[in-house]
């Protein structure tokens, strides 16, 4: 079982300071909890993943946050399929509008 976790922040800036402040341009932040299980070694691992994004604090609801759950399957070395579920929460300003979506994939990937 492997845990991840990450914290991430950062600051955006214009040459104009009123143009900020109309757009509301600062800092930004977020974070994401991960949990991976290898039930047969070496060939299959699932996991679930919890992520949020504050992209621009001076604005209020306008923060985004999903869930995810996969599944990796490993064929030979270097190729994998892999699938996943989403579902994502996002505000959107001034009214706090919220949009939910969830969404499917299924990959097949190489990796070398």
């Amino acid at each position: 079982m492997t845990f991840l976790a990450g914290y991430g922040f950062g600051s955006d800036s214009l040459t104009d300071n009123a143009l900020e402040e109309m757009y509301g341009i600062g800092e930004s932040h977020g974070f994401f909890f991960e949990v991976d299980i290898h039930p047969v070694e070496d060939k299959v691992a699932v996991g679930a993943r919890y992520d949020f994004f504050d992209p621009l604090n001076k604005i209020d609801a306008n923060e985004m946050k999903a869930f995810t759950v996969f599944a990796n399957v490993y064929f030979v070395d270097g190729l994998q399929l892999i699938a996943d579920f989403q579902h994502k929460d996002a505000e959107q300003p001034p009214a706090g509008l919220k949009k939910k979506s969830e969404t499917f994939g299924l990959r097949l990937i190489p990796i070398w």
